[in-house]
Order: C-alpha cells, then sequence, then structure tokens
C-alpha cells in the first residue's frame, strides 16, 4: 500500500514541477488587495478602480490578506509553496473523501484519486480564492459522508430479530 501513496505522491510532485511553479496572474491583483486591507482596513469603496466611489463587498479579504503576509514573508517562492501545500492538502482531503466513500478500499480511493483528484487537484493548485472553497467543501462533504456511515441512535440500540 506505501506503494500506491509514493506513487500519488510522484505523480503529483512531478506535475506540480511542471505546472504549479508560477504565480497565477490574478495572485497580483489579490497581492495588492492584501496590501490595502494590511494598511487600511477592509475597504467599501474600490481603491484601485477608474470610477470614484464605486461602492463593492470585498469577499476575498482575509484570503487576499493572507497572500499577502505570505507574500511580504516569503516573496515569490512562498507564494509557489503555497500553490504547493494547497494542492498537497487537496489531494490528501479528496483521498481521504474516496477511503471513506469506498468502504475502507485504499487502493479503489488511491486509483479514483489519481484519475479524477490529479486533474482537479491541477486546476486548484493556485494563488487564487478557490482554494479555500475547495477545502472546504471537500472537509463538507467529508463529514456529512462520516455522519451518514454512523448508525443512527435507534440502529444502535434496536434488537436484533
Amino acid at each position: 500500500m506505501r506503494t500506491v501513496y509514493a506513487t500519488l505522491g510522484l505523480v503529483f510532485v512531478l506535475l506540480m514541477l511542471n505546472f504549479g511553479n508560477g504565480v497565477n496572474s490574478d495572485a497580483w491583483f489579490l497581492l495588492n488587495h492584501g496590501r490595502y486591507v494590511a494598511s487600511f482596513g477592509i475597504p467599501h469603496v474600490e481603491p484601485f478602480t477608474l470610477h470614484e466611489g464605486f461602492h463593492f463587498v470585498m469577499q476575498q479579504w482575509l484570503f487576499a490578506w493572507l497572500l499577502w503576509q505570505i507574500y511580504a514573508h516569503a516573496g515569490s517562492w512562498g507564494l509557489v509553496a503555497f500553490s504547493w501545500a494547497a494542492g498537497a492538502a487537496i489531494l490528501f482531503a479528496y483521498c481521504r473523501l474516496q477511503i471513506l466513500v469506498s468502504a475502507g478500499n485504499r487502493k479503489l480511493a488511491c486509483l479514483l484519486t489519481g484519475l479524477v483528484g490529479l486533474p482537479i487537484c491541477l486546476l486548484f493548485a493556485s494563488q487564487r480564492p478557490q482554494v479555500a472553497s475547495a477545502l472546504i467543501f471537500l472537509a463538507e462533504i467529508y463529514l456529512f459522508e462520516q455522519y451518514r456511515a454512523r448508525p443512527t441512535r435507534a440502529q444502535r440500540y434496536s434488537c436484533p430479530r
């Protein structure tokens, strides 16, 4: 079983070496907003628009601030490391979900993770707020599946027939 996990990890590293070593173009927009949030707080008027006084809700302020903190402390390499860590976290969460859904069949779970999870991981391993959304979504599905797999109180205390 260790060889299956090692193979998944190796394929992940090879794919990230080819596709995950850049800084997403949207990251510079988020970095600018993150720097603004760190300096002045959450804006209610878009500070970087051509239209004066454009009111808006900055939905990704926390992610932008976090990305700015990573960039301020580690530069571009920190953003790349963030992508790698985000991709690994998404892949791990997807694999754990597959293990739970397949009733503990680790080989099937790893096969599905390799076929479906790795391409999804490459789409989401970037410096964009969708990374946090994907992780929250996977955690939510995992918790629902755990809850569904747990017997109800009536099932636990019922007498066998």
